[in-house]
């Protein structure tokens, strides 16, 4: 397939390049949801929410990561996405993970802001667990 129907994904961390392939498509979660690039999108930039990215593949396989917010830019076929935290699954335990949970599910009294975060950091160990899960 001509290179003008994929798109050159790379993604960078502090530490450097963190991955870069060639897809047909990209999944990622922003601020308001989730949105979906294909070759030949408009130009744009956003700002990345927490949740799974998804990058499918030409020869049809996908591969999946966990991501707490960051910058995506899409600009002429190639998809940057800058990123502090982003986990493939081989990065995450799901024992640590289910241990973690059980650990801030049972917390019972708690001020208003450790109970909101409390909430936040449920909501992403569900989110790498649901990321290992598929």
């Amino acid at each position: 397939m001509e290179n003008s129907k994929k798109i050159h994904v790379k993604i960078l961390r502090p530490d450097g390049l963190f991955y870069e392939t060639l897809a047909m498509s990209i999944v990622f979660p922003d601020q308001e949801g989730q949105r979906a690039i294909f070759p030949q999108h408009i130009p744009f930039v956003c700002v990345l929410g927490t949740g799974i990215m998804k990058v499918n593949k030409s020869d049809s396989s996908t591969d999946a990561f966990y991501l707490e917010e960051g910058l995506l830019e899409n600009k002429e076929n190639e998809i940057v996405i800058l990123s502090h935290t982003i986990l493939k699954p081989s990065d995450l335990q799901k024992n640590a993970l289910e241990k973690r949970l059980h650990e801030l599910q049972s917390l019972s009294s708690q001020n208003i802001d450790s109970y909101q975060q409390t909430l936040e950091e449920i909501k992403k160990i569900k989110l790498k667990r649901k990321l290992l899960e598929e």
